[in-house]
């Protein structure tokens, strides 16, 4: 396939699933919900309105001429309005498609050459580091037996150790192989099977979990094939790595998710697939205390009897808040997680009585580590 051919079809199949997902999590975008808006800088509705209407006319452009730089243009400054008004839309497969686009977007109208090989030097990259960070104590008990009980015949390999190695040791071999001309072909096949058996055990017939992610699925098998394993042969110019959209991509995706085993670089950044350890919170409210919620959202919360305060209080993790309104993750991060709850706490009738549990992972240490906030602590900044 031609250079030119492979960037404008793997364009299309990108606005494509972008456009899919964007339907199938469509309260995340638009319209009324109880889950609180996460803005970086406060933009006006009616801004935000605009950018997804000039999203969705640049997807569905790009569908019909995917080497126009003004449709990318128009794009990438849709997208960084929407991910500006709303932290909680910048989920993993935005991160990732929306780079590879203003990737595209660089390249594909005068360079298709260097613009299939620059996607190439940094397609490879979220494989690496979703191998890299479930090298860590709580992927094979969290994440991994979770994934494997999705059937009765797999579940009966949980706990296999030697398994356990073998899926990280997988994602990273795909990784590493597809940089290499003899070993691109089956690096693309082991990475088109891992892909397969994600759908099956998170598809419809598996555990049904996270709809959004089953068309990114398709997608990657789709692009794997069509970059990489037909046709085999093509170089990667080091001379690309002088490029300026380059060298962000790199740097973003590349250097900086490294950061996350120090705590400087968010989950959602860093190319962190079912891990094991990302951070979880729990709000706690009154059990009167629920008109901020949706009715949808309520049977998801549990009352417990606290002893030590001879309190009933409701609780509510605020993941299954996310995904059950807005069809999304929340935004995994200890800082994003608090936000949710110091909004959620300025909608409340008793928030002396509310308060949200966060819940972190010490990733090289068999511990959580516990610490609760009340609404009075996050209106006074405590713990940012």
């Amino acid at each position: 396939m031609p250079s030119a051919k492979a960037l404008a079809w793997g364009t299309r199949v990108i606005a494509l699933c972008l456009l899919v997902q964007i339907s199938l999590t469509w309260p995340l975008w638009w319209g009324p919900r109880s889950y609180p808006l996460l803005p970086t800088l406060d933009l006006p509705s009616a801004l935000s309105s605009l950018a997804l209407i000039g999203l969705l006319l640049a997807l569905l452009g790009l569908l019909r001429w995917p080497r126009r730089r003004e449709l990318f243009l128009g794009l990438a400054v849709s997208f960084l309005l929407l991910l500006l008004s709303d932290l909680t839309r910048l989920q993993v497969w935005t991160y990732h498609l929306s780079g590879l686009l203003v990737l595209l977007g660089w390249y594909a109208p005068q360079k298709p050459d260097r613009g299939l090989a620059a996607v190439r030097w940094v397609f490879p990259l979220i494989y690496w580091w979703g191998g890299l960070h479930k090298i860590n104590p709580h992927y094979a008990s969290i994440s991994f037996d979770w994934l494997l009980s999705a059937y009765d015949w797999t579940a009966q390999w949980r706990g296999q150790s030697g398994l356990v190695v073998a899926s990280v040791a997988v994602e990273l071999l795909i990784g590493l192989g597809l940089y290499f001309r003899r070993s691109r072909r089956a690096a693309a096949l082991l990475g088109i099977a891992l892909h397969l058996t994600l759908l099956l055990l998170l598809g419809p017939t598996g555990h049904d979990w996270n709809p959004v992610v089953w068309p990114w699925n398709v997608l990657m098998i789709l692009l794997l094939y069509g970059w990489y394993y037909h046709p085999p042969d093509f170089k990667l110019p080091r001379t690309l790595l002088r490029h300026p959209p380059l060298l962000l991509l790199l740097l973003l995706w590349g250097l900086l998710p490294g950061a996350n085993r120090l705590d400087y670089w968010d989950d959602p950044l860093s190319f962190k697939l079912y891990a094991g350890d990302h951070p979880e919170a729990l709000l706690y409210f009154a059990p009167s205390d629920t008109a901020c919620f949706s009715p949808r959202t309520m049977p998801k919360t549990h009352l417990l009897y606290i002893d030590s305060l001879g309190l009933t209080q409701r609780y509510l993790p605020i993941g299954a808040w996310a995904m059950d309104e807005l069809g999304v993750a929340a935004y995994n991060s200890p800082a994003g997680l608090r936000a949710v709850a110091r909004r959620y706490c300025e909608c409340l009738e008793r928030p002396n009585r509310a308060g949200v549990d966060l819940i972190e992972v010490r990733t090289w240490r068999r511990e959580l580590v516990e610490r609760t906030y009340s609404c009075r602590d996050l209106r006074r900044g405590l713990g940012y």
